[in-house]
């Protein structure tokens, strides 16, 4: 499926889960983008009958604060072998990093001693 479908698809998801009106959608929208988003834009956007309406990569962050879905994210990166993650993820991946460098601080320090004979 090409990213433009997939885009579309998940933007119609992220709506129907969030539970804000479109219209409060496309208020809270041009609150956080300083744009002008009516729910024409957002139902052009989202109806595939409006194959030249694309919905614009700089709302992407405004549009997954405001329905808390980063669906829209997810469906453009998809096969790329890119992800977005959460704070919490995030968390995981630094953890996950300092073990990997504590293990391997570990078997120098053992190297090291093994060639001072300590």
């Amino acid at each position: 499926m090409g990213r433009k479908y997939a885009v579309r698809e998940a933007l119609t998801e992220a709506l129907g889960a969030c539970d804000l009106s479109r219209e409060q959608v496309a208020s809270e929208l041009s609150r956080l983008t300083g744009e002008a988003i009516s729910i024409n834009h957002i139902n052009n956007w989202t109806s595939p009958a409006k194959e030249g309406w694309r919905f614009p990569l700089e709302y992407v962050a405004a549009f997954a604060v405001v329905t808390q879905n980063q669906g829209i994210i997810d469906a453009a990166l998809e096969g790329t072998g890119l992800a977005v993650i959460g704070e919490e993820e995030q968390a995981y991946v630094e953890f996950g990093r300092i073990m990997i460098e504590d293990k391997k601080r570990m078997k120098k320090k053992k190297a090291l001693m093994q060639k001072l004979g300590v």
